[in-house]
């Protein structure tokens, strides 16, 4: 599996500067935007992280900023809570619905079973000791997750969308739209040949990178985004 090389909380991409007004900015924002879709569509999807969780701030007091609930979260994900996953390759967005409140979804691998109780305890005290004092009579922070056997697809396409939504939702220079661990940005490889089938063939197992298959025709020039390759771990 692909292990990212720096610091276990380094952000990979940059959601980059977005103060820029006028017409300028909003190209700007509309270009940011569409990198940081597209690279967390390409995370998700070529490391076929198919489970959604979902983790929400319990307490009265609010995560102001979709960088603040990053950060928050991704300080617990760091020292507890990846391990809880079993080390998946992991993508971390915030996502605020209209009218409501910051909350974190993570994409991870599927097809197996979560600790629910003690990701529950795990989350719970470490918001409840950093500021967060749960509001609930149980005084706990509440998580859920998808089905085990989503769809890396419709996962991606969820992702996308709120990494979006994040980064139109605020103006937060320097700010990173969302977190990677235990992954690297797959590469796009290329081959030219008549066929898919031949290109397949040429492309061969992917054992030891993750990468993005694009397929073009030989005949006839046409580019053909075929889809992804992925070492599954064993």
């Amino acid at each position: 599996m692909c292990a990212s090389s720096s610091a276990d909380a380094q952000v990979l991409e940059r959601a980059g500067d977005t103060r820029m007004s006028g017409a300028r900015g909003a190209e700007n924002r509309a270009r940011v935007a569409r990198r940081a879709r597209n690279a967390v569509h390409d995370y998700v999807r070529c490391y076929d992280l198919s489970r959604l969780l979902t983790f929400t701030n319990g307490s009265r007091r609010e995560w102001e900023s979709a960088g603040e609930a990053l950060d928050v979260f991704m300080r617990w994900y760091v020292a507890e809570g990846r391990a809880l996953v079993r080390q998946s390759p992991s993508v971390v967005v915030a996502e605020r619905p209209a009218g409501g409140r910051w909350h974190i979804h993570v994409a991870i691998r599927g097809g197996y079973a979560l600790p629910f109780r003690e990701i529950l305890r795990s989350w719970s005290a470490y918001m409840n000791g950093s500021g967060y004092p749960s509001a609930l009579p149980s005084g706990t922070h509440r998580w859920h997750a998808g089905v085990v056997k989503a769809s890396a697809y419709q996962t991606a396409r969820y992702c996308s969308k709120y990494v979006a939504k994040a980064l139109d939702a605020e103006r937060e220079p320097g700010r990173h739209s969302y977190r990677v661990l235990n992954a690297r940005r797959p590469q796009p490889r290329r081959f030219r040949c008549s066929s898919l089938a031949a290109a397949l063939f040429r492309a061969g197992v992917c054992t030891s990178q993750c990468y993005a298959l694009e397929f073009v025709n030989g005949e006839t020039g046409e580019l053909i985004p075929y889809g992804y390759l992925f070492d599954t771990g064993g």
